[in-house]
């Protein structure tokens, strides 16, 4: 492997070290080429050498490419010592080389040479200055570096060393992802929950805000990623699969990106880009798309070009079409679906060969009865649905009205908003209790009494609320230790109430507790002894057995009640029992299993075997599925 960066002189000398390149001012947007077969791509950086960086998250590491694609570096590996990654979602480079990273998963900051030697760390799990909680982008420039500080709703700014200068944004920003450097020093962020662009000058004081939720040019939907170059401002729109490009002001410049319909499709074709990069001349942008595996390369469009003019002509084809999001259940006769484009949630009725669409709950805006980022659901027998909103962290339950004597059809009647709980207003104090953040409802499940357990994303604790959603314990905090989570994402009770499994993602296990809290043991392995890699979803079958998405592997697994493991069936691709990314699974009242395949865009069924029953959601990412005979690879590559 040839590493050609220029090496720092010294461990302390962080310095951007690179002249100020000759500025370009033609648009970008022309696809030059991909990076293709990479692992979760979800961070990229560019170079003063146009060398490409990414953050490679579900390898839990770092890859360096140059402008050509070959491959000059790579180091990283799953842990928490010194020098290893646990899913890193922020990567910035000096003019000398030197790299920073948004070590996610371990809350805190790593820095490598350009070698990718490491060289120190900073940070640690908390709300202090100097902590983070889910820290994403960052950007430097000489002297300073800027860390979107996502959980704890501020950006943090530090020297070269991880000295703390300041936080900038506590009160005005609700989910900051991504943070960028112009030329003077103020800093560009992403606040995605509230779907706009929030500047700040460089002492951190508020200077201008744009954008909101839609489709329409200027409007964002999911902003992910931001860049500065040239004097423009670029924004990766991900749930609008598109970039946009704006002066400092926020007037829109031009925009560029078409949503990919047929799956795997690239060469310029857009398919959530979760964030962006351009180069410091402004002669080349990265995107990388998670989803598909990628990370896509532009240069500058030429208005002569005919597949730019087709692509400018295509732009105004609307919103993109929805699909299936982060959680699913499902209980008796229905089933329900977040679909976080639209911030509502399906419903389904399963009595038929295919899933039938009779009503749909929510939509976006902050009232009762609408979503700003809806999460976790939980559907009972008697048709009570709850549903979580992380954007604005409250609780709805939502009764849906049936007539079983009505012919089954669309009813935008049926659903009947009961009542809400709002977590902010709720406070950082429950009862004796005194949380560090207010609570952030990420999944939910009931036991037979009513009870409402509702798992925080914040806090990485399992509250207890009574029927009438009155407080009455808690249970679970960070950490690694038997009851402790990291990055809890979904839990539900065994039939019989006496037991509730919770996944807890980044400890790679599923623990079980007695309805009081009380832990009783912890399992996650497969028949070789493997730990899951990013479990996500938990459903549980009337006989006892516990099935976990394995997000990170895209496979399920199948355990007993008392956590050994029985089989497993999946693997990351298109066809039948093949997933990518799956979420969220339930067991529906027929016993069957239901996979929501979030990558894929579609839900697929089955017995609690693994044997394949059907599949349904978008129609080109189904019929590998429902017609396997006319699978050809060919047909899924660039």
């Amino acid at each position: 492997m040839i590493l050609t960066f220029a090496l720092v002189a010294s461990a302390g000398a962080l310095l951007s070290g690179a002249p100020d390149p000759p500025v370009r001012e033609d648009p970008l947007g022309s696809h030059v080429r991909t990076l293709a077969q990479l692992h979760g791509p979800r961070a990229v950086a560019i170079g003063w050498d146009g060398r490409v960086v990414v953050a490679e998250t579900g390898a839990h590491r770092v890859r360096v490419f140059g402008r050509d694609g070959g491959e000059l570096l790579a180091f990283g590996a799953r842990g928490s010592a010194p020098g290893e990654l646990l899913f890193p979602s922020g990567v910035a480079v000096t003019g000398t080389g030197v790299l920073f990273v948004a070590d996610t998963g371990n809350h805190r900051v790593q820095v490598f040479d350009a070698a990718g030697g490491f060289v120190r760390e900073w940070g640690g799990f908390g709300a202090a200055d100097g902590r983070f909680h889910t820290p994403h982008g960052l950007a430097v420039r000489a002297g300073q570096v800027a860390v979107a500080d996502e959980r704890n709703g501020r950006v943090q700014v530090f020297d070269h060393e991880g000295r703390h200068l300041r936080s900038i944004g506590a009160g005005r920003l609700a989910r900051p992802t991504d943070v960028a450097f112009d030329g003077e020093g103020r800093l560009f962020v992403t606040d995605q929950d509230l779907n706009r662009v929030v500047v700040f000058d460089a002492a951190g004081h508020f200077l201008r805000e744009w954008g909101d939720w839609g489709w329409y040019q200027g409007l964002f939907s999911t902003p992910s990623g931001i860049a500065v170059a040239n004097g423009s401002v670029f924004v990766a729109d991900l749930e609008n699969h598109r970039v946009q490009v704006f002066d400092r002001a926020g007037e829109l410049e031009y925009k560029w990106g078409l949503h990919a319909i047929r799956p795997r499709e690239g060469r310029g074709m857009l398919h959530y880009p979760a964030h962006l990069a351009v180069s410091p001349s402004g002669d080349l942008a990265a995107l990388a798309e998670p989803f598909d595996d990628r990370v896509q390369l532009f240069g500058p469009r030429s208005a002569t070009q005919d597949e730019e003019d087709q692509a400018w002509r295509r732009q105004g084809v609307g919103q993109p079409a929805p699909h299936y999001g982060p959680d699913m259940d499902a209980a008796g006769a229905y089933m329900t679906i977040v679909e976080p484009e639209s911030r509502s949630i399906l419903v389904y009725d399963m009595q038929w060969t295919e899933p039938r669409l009779v009503s749909r709950v929510g939509g976006y805006g902050s009232a009762m009865g609408l979503f700003l980022r809806p999460t976790g659901v939980f559907l009972g027998v008697d048709r009570t649905l709850v549903a979580c909103d992380a954007g604005s962290r409250r609780l709805q339950v939502v009764r849906l009205r049936v007539d079983p004597a009505d012919e089954v059809g669309q009813d935008a009647a049926m659903p009947a908003f009961v009542k809400m709980l709002d977590f902010d207003r709720l406070g950082r104090r429950l009862g004796a209790e005194v949380l560090e953040w207010s609570i952030e409802p990420v999944a939910v499940t009931r036991d037979a009494e009513g009870r409402f357990f509702v798992l925080d994303g914040r806090n990485e604790r399992i509250f207890v609320f009574d029927e009438k959603l009155g407080y009455e314990r808690s249970f679970g905090g960070h950490g690694t230790a038997p009851g402790r989570f990291r990055a809890p994402t979904g839990l539900r009770f065994s039939p019989a109430g006496d037991r509730l499994y919770v996944v807890d993602a980044h400890n790679r296990r599923i623990q079980a507790f007695a309805p009081d809290g009380t832990f009783q043991f912890a399992f996650g392995a497969d028949a070789e002894g493997r730990a899951l890699e990013l479990p996500h979803g938990v459903a549980v079958g009337a006989d006892g057995s516990v099935f976990v998405t394995d997000a990170g592997a895209s496979r399920v697994v199948k355990y007993d009640a008392d956590g050994r493991f029985r089989a497993a069936w999946g693997g990351p691709g298109i066809r039948r029992l093949e997933f990518q990314e799956p979420r969220s699974i339930a067991v529906d009242g027929r016993g069957q299993l239901i996979v929501l395949d979030h990558a894929n865009h579609r839900i697929q069924w089955m017995t609690q075997a693994g044997e394949y029953l059907g599949s349904a959601g978008s129609r080109l990412y189904t019929k590998p599925a429902r017609l396997p005979e006319t699978y050809d690879p060919a047909d899924y590559e660039e």
